[in-house]
């Protein structure tokens, strides 16, 4: 998504979304739970998005973890998805 579509999909739904700034080709979709609407993201997308930036991968990942992960921003905090693939990497 890019931050226009965040900003048209929120208007559309009445609703303000914590939007990460620069991570919006991370997101996936939103969710509605505890009558609150919260934005989503792939965890996986997040950290190939700060390697391309120029972090090696371990670095990426910690600082995923450490910086955006475990950020919380209230109510409306955006959710962080790891998907689970089989050996051969799918869903």
């Amino acid at each position: 998504m890019t931050r226009d579509q965040v900003e048209e999909l929120a208007e559309s739904l009445g609703v303000e979304f914590v939007n990460l700034d620069g991570l919006e080709s991370a997101i996936i979709g939103f969710a509605y739970h505890d009558n609150e609407y919260r934005l989503i993201y792939s965890a996986e997308k997040i950290i190939k998005k700060f390697m391309r930036d120029g972090m090696k991968g371990g670095e990426a990942v910690e600082w995923a973890e450490t910086n955006v992960f475990q950020s919380y921003f209230g109510k409306t905090s955006p959710v962080f998805v790891q998907e689970i693939t089989d050996k051969k990497g799918r869903n």
